[in-house]
């Protein structure tokens, strides 16, 4: 089994690491970014990211900016707003900044080529345990 950490406990976590948390979050987001590009995610491919406002929603938001690079159309999914000076604020606007200025033929993780029509969801662990609520799951069906 998987434990799962609480929020506190994870805060703690990311405290003692010897990266940045911003650091901690691009590696997270890329490689969430790396698996969707693996299951064939690529240009032309319409992608949902749902992202929490904490650092697994800065993840989400990290794997949009790769995403959108490498050509797909991407559309997040708040699921609260992320604090302008936290890790997951500076993420989300990165992220905002990549879909905005996307051009045909960028390429981000994993190479090139891709089949259109993948998708990646991301609610991150903490997020996800504690449930969405209903408005947000209607978004999700």
């Amino acid at each position: 089994m998987i434990p799962v950490l609480s929020v506190e406990t994870m805060q703690a976590v990311d405290a003692a690491a010897a990266d940045p948390v911003d650091v901690l979050m691009d590696r997270a987001g890329y490689a969430v970014a790396l698996a969707a590009a693996n299951m064939g995610v690529g240009y032309g491919s319409r992608v949902h990211v749902l992202a929490g406002r904490g650092n697994n929603g800065g993840d989400g938001y990290v794997a949009a900016r790769y995403l959108a690079r490498r050509g797909a159309a991407v559309a997040v999914h708040r699921i609260g707003v992320p604090d302008p000076d936290s890790a997951a604020g500076r993420a989300a606007d990165r992220a905002r900044a990549a879909r905005a200025s996307r051009r045909p033929g960028a390429r981000g993780p994993g190479g090139a080529g891709g089949a259109a029509g993948g998708g990646q969801d991301h609610a991150g662990a903490a997020g996800a345990a504690a449930g969405l609520r209903a408005g947000s799951c209607a978004a999700v069906d």
